[in-house]
């Protein structure tokens, strides 16, 4: 689910005399042998930055790398720091054996100093994952006309050897004589840690969770097509998460062509970061990590509509409304590293209140002789996408584009909020907005 959490990008708004310097780059190869059946891929990367210590600590406190994690032992925050460098590396391979089994792998390793954002983007380093697949298909016509299944295991740790986290999981497919399919995965998330959890604070135990999801999809060579899914989760914290979608598409013949997807998300997470505060117990490093349980409901619906002109000259429309509503209860704090049980406040001898009037609301807790103060961040957000797209290809591989884009959005603290509905979609169109023009062109040089 989503984290309504905003973290500062430490580029942004720095000082003339605290700008950083960034060089990257890499090398790839890529084999292949038995005619193609199996494929290799190795990447190597390197990246450095350069700047002053005040931007350097930015950097270093960032979400990408969290130096500053009490914690860490293979990592420690610097304030004298003037550069910082580090490696990706990966490799890959994919093995077909004849027209039944295929069998995938990938290993990766970010150190913990590799940094790409200035040039690419790059959510986290300090990881080491691993992964492997293996699937069966059969394609001779007989009940069925293709059915598969297949497997997954993947594993990723952070450079201090401490496991983030797993999952293994089943999936298969099954597509009938008359082309409708149906699909199916099953997965288990052992329980694991978390470095990124307390946002740059010591390690914290993650749930066990298991979930699943099921699909049908028919004919998509009749002019109306349609297929639903429906997937969920269960963690053995209290949270859970269920999902639902719906896609129709028509295709009345000739230029039009039209898709509608509505998506609607029940969640419940009982480990939504809140807050740092300081005085905390010596067990969390002096500081408190505040979490609450955040009940969701985020509710959207996707249109299309594309007409071709001609060949070489076709409109294509899409906006997509978009409501998300959230209310927060159950509020603690981590009680010690690598656990992930809280001191849930209004227990254990604390006490919790909270204040009336407008939103947001202020939670005050008292523990002993300590008493400090919280915002409880109810929220309802509404957005509203859409673009309208004019493709030309005025000469063979060369092209013309013209967009328009408007974007809408809100954001407001609402003490309760009621569930994200229907009605709420129709609200996202009239939020504040900015229109976006562009024109973009290709060309082909005919060497």
């Amino acid at each position: 689910m989503p984290e309504l959490v905003c973290i500062e990008d430490p580029r942004v708004d720095l000082p003339e005399a605290a700008e950083l310097e960034a060089f990257a780059g890499g090398v790839d190869l890529q084999l292949q042998f038995d005619g193609g059946l199996t494929n290799l891929d190795f990447d190597l990367q390197g990246s450095y930055i350069g700047g002053t210590p005040e931007a350097l600590a930015r950097v270093q406190r960032f979400s990408t790398h969290y130096f500053q994690r009490p914690d860490a032992g293979h990592v420690e925050f610097d304030p004298t720091r003037t550069s910082m460098s580090g490696y990706g590396a990966a490799m890959s391979f994919d093995r077909r054996q004849g027209e039944h089994w295929q069998f995938s792998g990938s290993a990766i390793a970010l150190s913990p100093g590799f940094d790409i954002n200035d040039a690419g983007a790059l959510s986290r380093a300090d990881r080491i994952e691993a992964g492997l697949h293996v699937q069966y298909t059969e394609n001779r016509v007989g009940t069925f006309r293709q059915w598969n299944i297949g497997a997954d295991a993947e594993t990723d740790w952070n450079f201090d050897g401490d496991r983030l986290s797993s999952e293994f999981g089943v999936e298969g497919d099954i597509r009938l004589r008359n082309y409708w399919n149906f699909g199916g995965e099953f997965g288990i998330h052992p329980s694991g840690i978390s470095d990124t959890d307390t946002r740059g604070g010591p390690l914290m135990g993650t749930a066990g969770r298991v979930g699943g999801s099921v699909s049908v999809r028919s004919d998509s060579r009749s002019r109306l097509q349609g297929d639903v899914s429906l997937s969920f989760e269960d963690d053995d914290l209290g949270g859970w998460s269920v999902r639902t979608g719906l896609g129709l598409g028509y295709r009345p013949g000739g230029a039009w062509q039209f898709s509608l997807g509505p998506r609607y998300t029940r969640s419940v997470d009982t480990r939504q970061y809140v807050t740092t505060l300081d005085d905390g117990r010596p067990e969390t490093f002096g500081r408190r990590y505040v979490f609450g349980t955040i009940d969701q409901h985020t509710l959207s619906a996707e249109f299309r509509a594309d007409y071709a002109f001609s060949a070489n000259l076709s409109l294509e429309g899409y906006f997509e409304p978009f409501v998300s509503t959230g209310t927060y209860s159950d509020f603690g704090e981590l009680l010690e590293p690598r656990s992930a049980e809280l001191l849930l406040y209004g227990t254990g001898g604390t006490t919790i209140s909270e204040s009336g009037g407008d939103a947001p609301h202020t939670i005050t807790v008292q523990d002993g002789a300590d008493e400090f103060s919280f915002v409880r961040e109810d929220f309802r957000a509404l957005s509203f996408r859409s673009n309208l797209v004019m493709r030309w290809e005025w000469l063979p591989g060369s092209t013309l584009f013209l967009v328009w884009q408007l974007d809408r959005g809100g954001f407001d603290f609402d003490t309760d909020p009621d569930a994200a509905g229907f009605g709420d979609l129709l609200d996202s169109s009239g939020e504040p907005g900015r229109n976006f023009f562009a024109v973009k062109a290709t060309y082909w040089l005919p060497l």
